[in-house]
């Protein structure tokens, strides 16, 4: 386990939260969780079933209230009555399930939405348009959506979820069940709108999720906080390195480790193994010369298994 780690921040963070517990009767959902998430940033809360995820969105959102601890959403109190209509202007939210009419139209669907924003409507039809095209709904955009799959009702709403250009959105498993051309287009659309300064949360217990989306990461593990900051100190936390090539080479490298290096995992592939080393000293990284092996990036994969044992 590492210690959160704490960075420069911008002096008017979207989100902020100091110390937050919550239970469920015995169940310690939530144990001193802190985090902040600054303008332009593309955060993901990564961890598996029970992590503790949800209940921190449901705590962002006001929907429940934690026994402890304080959050702030554009420096606002979301519990406070006067705060929270302003706040939800403010926000985009995905939850699952989908929260859809299915009943009418995609296009119906999205318009609804907009009119609760007070969106100039000729202005929404021409952006709803593009982006209709860019996530690959246009074409069925007047059916009703009750005839659509579960992939497609998704990126529908993720696109009502964004279509108001809010400054911070918060989307729970985005990408759940789309195929993987989906999962580019909404990971595109996702960067897209970071470009204009929106900032999103997400979480999500998907390795390339972080990989290819978050600029920061949280790991919750059984609702504490392993690390809090950006990729770059993520990949740091862990020290590992990974090296590839014949599986006679791997075995030798692993026959004779110097002091201060330890075998994390070794893997087989049809081009021969890989070995993952966790670096314990900085002497024990200066003596190991692995021969007969090329050293290829460390997966999103060991990282969170190192910081999540």
């Amino acid at each position: 386990m590492t210690d959160i780690k704490h960075e420069i921040r911008s002096p008017e963070p979207r989100l902020t939260v100091n110390n937050v517990f919550r239970s469920f009767r015995k169940l310690k959902a939530l144990k001193d969780v802190s985090l902040q998430i600054d303008e332009g940033q593309i955060h993901v809360l990564l961890g598996h079933n029970g992590a503790g995820k949800t209940t921190l969105i449901r705590i962002l959102l006001g929907l429940i209230r934690p026994d402890s601890g304080t959050v702030r959403v554009f420096g606002e109190d979301p519990w406070r009555n006067r705060s929270r209509e302003g706040i939800r202007r403010r926000l985009g939210v995905l939850f699952e399930p989908d929260a859809l009419y299915e009943d009418i139209s995609a296009w119906e669907n999205l318009e609804f939405f907009a009119r609760i924003h007070r969106l100039e409507l000729a202005k929404w039809q021409s952006e709803a348009t593009e982006m209709l095209k860019q996530i690959g709904l246009f074409d069925r955009c007047h059916e009703r959506v009750v005839k659509w799959s579960a992939g497609m009702k998704r990126k529908l709403s993720i696109m009502r979820a964004l279509q108001h250009h809010p400054q911070l959105v918060i989307l729970d498993e985005p990408t759940a069940g789309l195929d993987v051309q989906s999962r580019g287009r909404v990971r595109d659309t996702i960067h897209q709108f970071r470009n204009r300064n929106t900032t999103f949360l997400i979480a999500s217990q998907d390795m390339s999720e972080v990989q290819r989306l978050a600029t920061h990461v949280t790991l919750l593990r059984e609702g504490r906080a392993l690390y809090s900051g950006t990729i770059a100190g993520f990949y740091a936390a862990a020290r590992l390195r990974r090296f590839h090539g014949a599986v006679d080479a791997v075995q030798r490298l692993t026959g004779q480790l110097p002091p201060g290096i330890e075998l994390v995992r070794e893997e087989a592939d049809l081009l021969g193994a890989a070995v993952v080393l966790r670096i314990c000293t900085e002497d024990g990284l200066e003596s190991l010369r692995p021969q007969g092996l090329v050293e290829t990036p460390v997966l999103m994969e060991d990282i969170y298994l190192e910081l999540d044992r």
